[in-house]
């Protein structure tokens, strides 16, 4: 005996690409933003693909973000974020109830108390931005990128707002970034022998 399962006429469009299981996994290992901007054109906003075995649904169209981030009941991170986990931090989290920690997130971070988080971060990146340094030489400008800018902005706001102290704050910030830069290498299990090690020293 075998179960057929059939789709749902409301399911987005699949593509399992032209290998069986293997699907669109080298493709998307390659350049997975140019991999998601061809399937986007080719089957718009949501879609579903095969990579390695695995049916990944794709929602680009950010009208939809709220929708699929507001169903809690059907759409759980626990066991995902396990896997994250142990992958990039080699961590094992016993298996606990969720309900508590829900309870914690939503006392931490809606509400009165995402307001004060809010007020801080905008405080913070107010003053990183319009506070000018004591010398203004142009031989001490630096050039970077509006990612960079933006990137470098945004995590010192963060640190400010979390530990509220700016110690090693450009240490610190250099390690997170060569970090930052390997993590979906890191979930995806995909480092070669020098990244790994790069990771270890982080």
């Amino acid at each position: 005996d075998f179960l057929v399962t059939g789709r749902q006429k409301n399911e987005p469009p699949l593509d399992k690409g032209l290998i069986p299981w293997l699907g669109h996994a080298l493709e998307f290992r390659n350049d997975a933003a140019k991999f998601l901007a061809r399937m986007k054109e080719k089957h718009g906003d949501i879609f579903t693909v095969c990579v390695a075995g695995h049916y990944v649904t794709v929602v680009l169209d950010p009208n939809s973000f709220d929708n699929v981030l507001n169903e809690t009941t059907s759409f759980d991170f626990s066991r995902i974020r396990a896997q994250m986990v142990n992958r990039v931090f080699s961590l094992q989290l016993p298996s606990s109830n969720s309900a508590p920690e829900r309870k914690w997130m939503e006392n931490h971070f809606q509400g009165l108390n995402l307001q004060k988080l809010n007020s801080s971060m905008n405080i913070h990146l107010h003053n990183l931005i319009l506070n000018k340094p004591e010398s203004c030489c142009s031989s001490e400008w630096k050039v970077d990128g509006l990612f960079g800018l933006c990137y470098s902005l945004l995590f010192r706001a963060g640190y400010l707002t979390l530990f509220e102290r700016d110690e090693n704050v450009a240490a610190v910030y250099k390690e997170f970034r060569k970090f930052d830069d390997l993590l979906y290498k890191l979930a995806r299990k995909s480092l070669n022998r020098g990244e790994t090690e790069i990771v270890k020293l982080s």
